[in-house]
């Protein structure tokens, strides 16, 4: 373990606290955020992760993703910065993760340090990051981008805790799973042809009975590109009367409107006639 990784998970607890405090004091925490950017940068580099793993940063990330409690409302938690969650769910998600027969975790050893850069299950189960990230996969305040990535990471985790393998080569090849297709035992039971019959025939039909009382799911020829033939007959394409009709109520309908027009009316006296108009006749 350097000093340098050392110094780093020192400093990341140390913004933990100042966090904490300024959040009491009411002022926005803002140390977590100025560190996480260092924090992506050193475990992105694998040689840098066995000292920063055998340190305790997964349980330092497990405290930077705790809820927080609400100043206006103190019976509801508040996730920590967006920036912060989603730059952490990316880092996790590009650790590779599974157990190693020379892991020194199972049986440290201090003066030799860890070697392997890997995830284990052990370091999972020391911290809470397991119930951090699965609170984010269900959280409202999440968005779906960052849900999708937790539950990527829940899945990954529970697999490596049941001991399940993802690779279907690998469980196929390894004597892990194996995938055989049922085969259904037609035979009449024992128990049924002990039963005396009266002749071949008579025994030919029990088993035929037997056999068609049982319903076992088959595979099905489908053909989805498959298009049939339709047995409508069309006599001819006739005209529907009703439509016609009602094209023909439609067009005219069309016509009266363009026909009309605004026709200026004459000027009139009120006496009704054109005597009284400047250029009218004279009497």
């Amino acid at each position: 373990m350097t000093f340098a990784q050392q110094s780093l998970v020192n400093r990341m607890r140390g913004a933990t606290v100042e966090d904490s405090s300024l959040l009491k004091e009411g002022f926005p925490a803002v140390c977590k955020l100025n560190l996480i950017n260092e924090v992506c940068e050193k475990l992105q580099r694998v040689y840098n992760r066995p000292a920063l793993l055998h340190n305790g940063i997964l349980s330092v990330l497990a405290d930077w993703l705790e809820p927080v409690r609400s100043r206006v409302d103190k019976k509801k938690f508040l996730l920590p910065s967006l920036d912060l969650r989603t730059k952490i769910l990316n880092i996790l998600g590009s650790l590779q993760y599974g157990d190693n027969e020379d892991d020194d975790t199972t049986a440290p050893d201090m003066s030799r340090g860890r070697v392997n850069p890997n995830v284990t299950m052990l370091d999972l189960k020391s911290t809470h990051l397991g119930k951090r990230i699965m609170v984010l996969s269900k959280s409202d305040q999440e968005t779906d981008d960052n849900k999708a990535k937790a539950r990527i990471l829940v899945q990954k985790w529970s697999r490596m805790m049941f001991s399940l393998n993802d690779r279907y080569a690998e469980a196929d090849s390894g004597g892990g799973l194996k995938w055989r297709r049922h085969k259904v035992d037609l035979t009449v039971p024992d128990t049924l042809m002990s039963v005396p019959a009266a002749d071949e025939v008579e025994k030919e039909a029990r088993e035929e009975r037997y056999a068609r009382r049982m319903n076992f799911p088959a595979p099905q020829i489908m053909d989805f590109q498959h298009a049939p033939v339709s047995e409508v007959e069309i006599k001819g394409n006739k005209p529907n009367p009703l439509v016609q009709t009602r094209n023909r109520q439609l067009a005219h309908i069309k016509s009266l409107g363009r026909s009309r027009a605004t026709v200026r009316s004459a000027a009139m006296s009120i006496e009704g006639s054109l005597s009284t108009l400047p250029t009218g006749p004279t009497i």
